[in-house]
Order: C-alpha cells, then structure tokens, then sequence
C-alpha cells in the first residue's frame, strides 16, 4: 500500500511543469508559516549587521547584473548546465522577490 505522499507525488509527475512549479512553490512558501523564534532573532541580528556594513562602507556591493553574469559563468562551467536547458521560472521569481525585498530595505534604512 502506497501513502499519501507518495501518491501525491505521482499525481504531480503527471502536471505540466509550469504547475510543478507553482505546486513546489506553494508547498515551500507553506513550511515559512513554522517560525523559529530563536533564528528570527538571530535573522534580524544578522540583517542589523549587514545593514550597517553597507551604511559604514564596510560592505562591498556588487550590481545584481555582474552578480547574475558570473553566476551564469560559473554554472556553465559545472555538469549541471548539461542537465537543464534554462533556470526554471520558480527560482527567478523567487530571485526577483529577494532582490526587491533588498532593495526595499536599503531604500527604508536611508530614509
């Protein structure tokens, strides 16, 4: 007898892979419901520190443009590049979220 889980996952082999990703994405986004209060202290530690290294000019920062074209440099370089054709739509949504997210919270830190 097969469990729920892997009946489920049979059921998402058979969606198109636009969906696959929605699904995976959906799933992930449910587990950040689960907070830790102990790393969310130390998450905002964390971004205080990062904060003030670029208000100090401690911080170096790298255009996000240099940033993805060597990403892209290094990738091409590894077996990896061989497997996939292009960087699924999850991971550059969720690149672009990020992304916005700091520049959000660089603009409210200068204000």
């Amino acid at each position: 007898m097969t469990t729920l889980v892997e009946q489920l996952s049979e059921r998402a082999q058979t969606l198109s892979p636009g969906d696959r990703a929605r699904l995976a994405d959906e799933l992930l986004a449910s587990l950040d419901d689960e907070s830790d209060p102990e790393a969310e202290a130390l998450w905002e530690t964390e971004i205080g520190r990062r904060v003030e290294a670029i208000k100090s000019g401690k911080a170096r920062l790298i255009p996000a443009d240099e940033v993805f074209a060597e990403t892209a440099r290094i990738y091409k370089s590894t077996p990896f590049a061989s497997m996939t054709k292009r960087v699924p739509n999850s991971f550059t949504k969720l690149a672009s979220t990020q992304l916005s997210a700091a520049a959000l919270a660089s603009d409210s830190t200068t204000q």
